[in-house]
């Protein structure tokens, strides 16, 4: 008893077995859930998660990236007669009519293969892994993934771009060209972005099948030693 009054009872030696005793069964669960995500029906799991969060991503960008086009090409509002070259205009109408397809190409993807996914996701049954769109149609989520946070973002930028010039031409050109170097940085910044996620992912995908065919030699040389 302290001083307070109140009492204390000092570790026993079977408390400090029985911390000891769930703490290595905490590391062995742990240990057993690793080994089980490197299995196939593990990584069968992780592709479609992997999935379902590619398409939902592309689903919401193409939503709100294709609705700024369509806005921006209904909105523009343009001097008559203007000094705006003919170019000018084509190449925005190109731009915005791109932005909007590629938009609306991974949205209609999105739209279709995401239920089905979110259903196996539910369901939670791993004989339906196999026939499941992340096993079946990974090109096409790959697909839309790409054409709506890669492709569409980068015409989106090049869309602002060329808005600042058909906007402001018949006004002022200093302000075409202090929104094209505003905007350029950007254009590199995510070009550099995009390159060096690539490059990581593929990194990372030569490391992760490396010490796999390095844990199946292991393997193979433990049963060679056993015979």
């Amino acid at each position: 008893m302290d001083r307070s009054g109140l009492r204390y009872r000092k570790p026993s030696l079977d408390s400090g077995i029985t911390s000891s005793a769930s703490n290595c069964c905490s590391t062995c669960g742990h240990a057993r859930k690793i080994d089980v995500m490197r299995t196939k029906v593990g990584l069968a799991w992780r592709r479609l998660h992997h999935s379902r969060a590619r398409l939902r991503a592309s689903a919401s960008t193409s939503i709100i990236l294709g609705a700024f086009a369509m806005e921006a090409m209904s909105e523009l509002q343009v001097n008559v007669p203007t000094h705006c070259p003919a170019w000018l205009f084509t190449m925005f109408a190109v731009c915005t009519t791109l932005l909007i397809s590629v938009h609306i190409l991974a949205l209609i993807i999105s739209t279709f293969l995401l239920p089905a996914v979110d259903t196996e996701v539910r369901t939670r049954l791993s004989r339906l892994l196999p026939n499941c769109p992340s096993e079946t149609l990974p090109h096409l989520i790959a697909l839309a993934w790409s054409l709506s946070t890669v492709l569409g973002l980068f015409l989106t930028l090049v869309e602002v771009l060329l808005l600042c010039w058909v906007k402001f031409w018949d006004f002022t050109h200093l302000a075409c060209w202090a929104g094209t170097f505003a905007v350029l940085p950007f254009i590199g910044a995510f070009l550099f972005f995009c390159i060096h996620f690539h490059r990581t992912v593929l990194l990372q995908g030569y490391e992760a099948r490396d010490s796999e065919l390095r844990d199946m030699e292991s393997t193979v040389l433990t049963l060679d030693l056993k015979t």
